[in-house]
């Protein structure tokens, strides 16, 4: 595995993110091999406990900002449904409340996508990479 290590001892499973470099920041290969070796624990069914830690001086910094950068709109929109994350997403808009299950997950990884690409937060993830104060644009409206 790159992006993962893993022991085993009494019973429980521990993996640790080995990406310090990028305060292993979650990326779509990292995310891959978790969800694999997950797939893994739960099918050989050998530990009860899996703990999920991070290597170095940070746990996790979160979602890899340089490879949503470098992603268009619908490669975002791809990404979020692979990994079925959007389900925390669907909570933050009361509009959904009344729609079906797909249609509200759809929206919401709609949402999460486009505004991933919206000028502001393009900035944003550039502004965080260059070390400075962001310039946000106020009157720009979202994409949906």
């Amino acid at each position: 595995m790159e992006f993962l290590s893993v022991r085993k001892d009494e019973g429980i499973t521990y993996v640790t993110l080995q990406n310090p470099r990028e305060f292993n920041a979650l990326s779509l290969k990292l995310l891959q091999e978790l969800d694999s070796l997950l797939q893994e624990v739960a099918e050989k069914r050998e530990v009860k406990v899996v703990v999920i830690e991070g290597s170095t001086k940070a746990f996790c910094a979160g979602h890899s900002l340089r490879e949503i950068e470098n992603m268009n709109v619908h490669e975002v929109l791809n990404l979020f449904q692979s990994l079925n994350i959007i389900e925390l997403g669907k909570r933050m808009f009361y509009q959904q409340l009344n729609m079906e299950d797909f249609q509200a997950l759809n929206y919401a990884t709609e949402v999460i996508a486009l505004n991933s690409k919206h000028p502001d937060a393009v900035e944003g993830i550039r502004a965080f990479f260059e070390k400075r104060t962001p310039v946000w644009n106020d009157n720009l409206k979202t994409r949906i």
